[in-house]
């Protein structure tokens, strides 16, 4: 299994966002704050490329994603896709995170 989209007439990997928390036992008080930054990129992506993105991963471990804030993990489709499918998306992640980044400056 592959997950796989096409977007712009190219076949794309899917991509999702891994993010932490601190009920594994690690001490990771500011998970929130990871989450909220992958909520806001989703949401970029769903704007721009409405099938790239899978459903963020909530997950038990902490990654080590407490060491910075905004951390989380982006999973770019799986053993089945393509390199050229990965790039494509990949590409497609720098354009939405730019994105991102640049709208949480203007606020």
């Amino acid at each position: 299994q592959k997950p796989l989209t096409e977007i712009n007439g190219k076949k794309s990997a899917q991509v999702m966002l891994v993010v932490g928390t601190n009920e594994g036992g690690a001490a990771h008080p500011n998970w929130r704050n990871n989450l909220t930054v992958a909520v806001r990129l989703q949401q970029t992506m769903n704007e721009m490329y409405p099938t790239l993105a899978r459903p963020i991963n909530l997950r038990t471990a902490a990654f080590n994603q407490m060491l910075t804030s905004g951390s989380m993990i982006i999973e770019v489709g799986s053993c089945g896709n393509t390199i050229e499918e990965a790039q494509n998306a990949a590409e497609m992640v720098a354009d939405c995170l730019a994105r991102t980044i640049q709208t949480q400056q203007k606020s």
